[in-house]
């Protein structure tokens, strides 16, 4: 069966050759597919190729070599053998993945599942503000905030919300004035659990083993 996805330029070729062929045989047929794909590949300027399917004891080397493909079934399919197959262009063998899973129905064969490969894309930095948390510098903004003198914001004839805004803007600056921050680096390769906390504890450690300030 032969199968010309457009919008891909691909021409996928589903084949079963029956186990015990002359070698004659296996001749003809290693001819006609390479003659066939070049017939077609001729009027399909870089046009993928997948051939897959039920090759038996059928020796692809010919096929691939012709035809620049390369077999991605690297498990066997029935018994200790690999008797099928899933052939691809070479330049598009990075693309997909094929995972060998358990027969389907009443089949002596296992099946192929073929899954494109979802090729990850560069990461952008991403800058985290990260605040030092320890005791010492969280005691050091209560005692600040403690000292604030709020008896004329409380006195004030000023509107409530804008008496909020002033309460959170001057705990702001007292808070900033008192834990120490520093800008973190986050690559998108790094796993979830890699927070901008544990990787600020890492380079702080880092930095006194060379004796460095951070």
């Amino acid at each position: 069966m032969w199968l010309f996805f457009k919008n891909h330029n691909t021409l996928l070729i589903n084949i079963y050759i029956p186990p015990l062929h002359a070698v004659n045989d296996h001749i003809l047929i290693n001819q006609y597919i390479i003659d066939s794909v070049d017939w077609f590949v001729n009027s399909h300027i870089n046009c993928s190729l997948i051939i897959c399917g039920d090759l038996n004891r059928f020796d692809a080397t010919t096929i691939c070599s012709h035809l620049d493909i390369v077999n991605l079934v690297t498990a066997p399919t029935r018994g200790a053998v690999i008797l099928d197959g899933f052939f691809i262009s070479i330049d598009a063998c990075k693309l997909y993945r094929v995972n060998v899973c358990d027969p389907i129905g009443s089949s002596d064969h296992n099946s192929l599942l073929s899954t494109p490969v979802h090729l990850s894309k560069p990461s952008i930095p991403v800058t985290r503000q990260v605040y030092d948390m320890r005791q010492s510098n969280i005691n050091n903004f209560v005692n600040a905030a403690q000292s604030i003198n709020w008896s004329h914001l409380y006195r004030s004839d000023l509107p409530v919300s804008l008496k909020c805004d002033i309460f959170h803007e001057t705990l702001s600056d007292c808070f900033v004035a008192n834990i120490p921050s520093h800008d973190i680096v986050l690559f998108g390769t790094e796993p979830p659990w890699f927070t901008p906390a544990l990787k600020f504890v890492i380079n702080q450690r880092w930095y006194m083993l060379l004796g460095l300030e951070i």
